[in-house]
């Protein structure tokens, strides 16, 4: 048997009996069927819960989105400056998507710019 969730409805740990599983919590809307419904709390069931497991898959989706946007969100800013300072691109064959190539080109307007900034 694996570990199992905290109570869906209030947090509270679970008690087991055998394959049986509760909430021992009095004041849980779970607590009405306290051992009276054995398809309901077996050990399997309670830790299924489909709709918190989507949505957690669907967090952990948005997070990396976030993340990349906020790297492309540096990237343009730090482009915005290059543009903003006439700072040359080499010989204009360096592809938008060429984040080696702009980073060191940030770099070195960076360090240019600061002495070897941050």
């Amino acid at each position: 048997m694996s570990e199992l969730r905290p109570c869906p409805f209030c947090g509270n740990e679970p008690v087991v009996e055998g394959n049986l599983v509760a909430c021992n919590n009095l004041n849980c809307p779970t607590h009405d069927n306290y051992w009276t419904d054995p398809m309901i709390f077996t050990c399997d069931q309670w830790n299924t819960r489909p709709i918190e497991d989507a949505l957690r898959a669907q967090l952990a989706a948005r997070d990396a989105l976030m993340e990349r946007l906020v790297e492309a969100g540096h990237l343009l800013c730090d482009y915005a400056i290059l543009v903003s300072v006439d700072h040359p691109i080499g010989d204009g064959q360096m592809a938008i998507n060429d984040k080696a190539a702009w980073e060191a080109l940030v770099a070195e307007y960076r360090a240019s710019k600061d002495g070897g900034g941050k």
